[in-house]
């Protein structure tokens, strides 16, 4: 049974096995989390020039530069509302909190606004020069800021700068 008429729109994927050919297949990634301490997903579609929308809560907004290469939106449905749109508060006894950047406080966990998501994506088909800049600046950020080879020396250096070996 499909409730919500969705056939036409959404493709439920299952596992997916080669994360390059699936990322080549989408236009966009959405990661309304309600809780993502970093959100390695979300890099890995910035990678592939997927501009993510993503959910304003925990580690999440670290990943990109807000409207430079994605779009953040911050959850404002209190999270009791829930079962409204279908989820189930079971996993509420694991997440009793978040951490909100907006206010740098340790807080109760809320949900993204589905019609925020809805404009976001809107906006962004709508205005595709700015869909292509995100997409361009999203490969540019990854490639700067989470570029391997440069992690490796700036942790190299950190140790070698701070930890005194003595032979």
């Amino acid at each position: 049974m499909n409730i919500l008429s969705l056939n036409d729109c959404v493709q439920f994927v299952g596992f997916i096995y080669n994360m390059s050919e699936f990322y080549s297949q989408i236009d966009l990634f959405i990661c309304p989390s309600i809780r993502e301490p970093f959100g390695l997903v979300v890099i890995e579609a910035m990678a592939h020039g997927c501009p993510p929308i993503i959910a304003g809560v925990d580690g999440l907004p670290e990943t990109l530069q807000d409207s430079n290469s994605g779009i953040i939106i911050k959850p404002t449905i209190d999270i009791k509302d829930y079962p409204k749109y279908g989820g189930s508060l079971d996993f509420l006894e694991k997440i009793d909190y978040i951490y909100d950047p907006y206010t740098d406080n340790i807080m109760m966990p809320k949900l993204v606004n589905p019609i925020h998501i809805a404009d976001a994506v809107e906006y962004l088909f709508e205005n595709p020069e700015v869909f292509s800049k995100m997409s361009k600046n999203a490969i540019q950020l990854i490639n700067e800021k989470f570029d391997y080879d440069k992690h490796v020396n700036e942790l190299y250096k950190i140790i070698m700068d701070d930890i005194k070996i003595e032979v």
